[in-house]
């Protein structure tokens, strides 16, 4: 990931079309999406909310709501 490109790491993809040159992802299957913040000039405090919108070729966007977490650990967070 960098300032203008995310990364996409399959973890359960049951439909077979998730590749590196065909990055699709299908109902059932699981990502890990990475995103460079301080790259992208996010400044992500804790406790701040995140929304991702989620844009299938066919369908209706999604919106996935989450905030990062009270406390930073390290130079790395997952957000679920």
């Amino acid at each position: 990931a960098d300032a203008i490109h995310f990364s996409v790491y399959p973890v359960r993809i049951v439909s077979g079309t998730f590749s590196t040159t065909e990055p699709v992802i299908s109902q059932g299957d699981i990502v890990r999406i990475y995103i460079n913040a301080s790259a992208a000039g996010l400044n992500l405090e804790p406790q701040t909310r995140i929304q991702l919108k989620i844009v299938p070729q066919p369908g209706v966007p999604t919106i996935v709501d989450r905030w990062t977490p009270d406390v930073y650990l390290g130079r790395y967070i997952i957000i679920s």
